[in-house]
């Protein structure tokens, strides 16, 4: 097991240099993956109980709910050929993606 990350540090130093700040969001990104997992694990152990309540915790109560969900693909809308009945109801806008991938080693 890997010690954890010292992320203040990483903040502090990444108000110096742009390597700085890529290296600080790639430690932070890579330790919310480590917290969304050991979440998604804790989360299919109570799914597991069959239970919709749980009231055992000495901070926190927690409730377990199911929902269902729909999403409508625009891109399945438009290549059916609706693409003008949706048009008045598309909304665009601009989305910035930050991709980080660790460095090999040797690089």
């Amino acid at each position: 097991m890997t010690a954890p990350l010292n992320t203040q540090a990483i903040v502090a130093d990444a108000l110096f240099s742009v390597g700085s700040l890529v290296d600080a969001y790639g430690a932070l990104k890579a330790e919310a993956a480590a917290i969304e997992a050991k979440l998604e694990t804790i989360k299919a152990a109570l799914q597991a109980t069959g239970r919709a309540e749980f009231r055992e915790g000495a901070v926190f109560d927690a409730t377990m709910s199911l929902s269902e969900r729909e999403n409508l693909s625009i891109k399945k809308m438009r290549d059916a050929g609706h693409g003008e009945l949706i048009a008045p109801y598309v909304t665009k806008s601009d989305v910035y993606t930050l991709r980080c991938t660790a460095k090999k080693a040797g690089k």
